[in-house]
């Protein structure tokens, strides 16, 4: 019986994500699927505070404009591309240290308090890199011509 009625599922059903809501005629007891429902692995959040789909489009837009970034910093040697590049490297190293502190910091045991502490070490570590990469470019080479100079070797 189940097999009859998978086979009137229809493609499209499976392909989107809608999963058929299965509800029995109440005379026959056949069961016919009468309407659809988004599968969704979370919860929908739109308009809270802690919306974190918005965070990763951000993340992923961010990580897609580095792609070009870094091939053109091997041709490009001015302070405009020494900036971006600061930048880049910094929020990079930020958002990928913050997200690892914060999923597994709490399943190894440390508590709330203690993940807080840990997400700080991160921000100002990576906040130090930053300012470090800053004064680089203001006071040295920059970061393009610095590693032209270690190729060079």
């Amino acid at each position: 019986m189940l097999t009859h009625l998978v086979k009137k599922i229809p493609n499209s059903a499976l392909r989107f994500g809608r999963l058929p809501i299965l509800i029995p005629k109440m005379p026959n007891n056949n069961w016919k699927p009468v309407q659809y429902a988004t599968a969704s692995a979370c919860p929908a959040t739109e308009g809270k505070p802690h919306d974190h789909s918005f965070h990763f489009k951000i993340e992923r837009l961010f990580a897609t404009g580095m792609v070009p970034l870094f091939p053109a910093s091997l041709f490009i040697h001015n302070p405009l591309m020494d900036y971006a590049l600061a930048v880049a490297i910094s929020l990079h190293c930020y958002w990928g240290f913050d997200a690892v502190s914060s999923d597994y910091a709490k399943p190894l045991g440390f508590k709330e308090e203690s993940v807080k502490f840990i997400r700080l070490g991160v921000f100002l570590v990576s906040l130090s890199m930053f300012v470090g990469l800053l004064r680089f470019n203001y006071n040295d080479v920059g970061i393009t011509k610095a590693f032209e100079m270690i190729w060079a070797l």
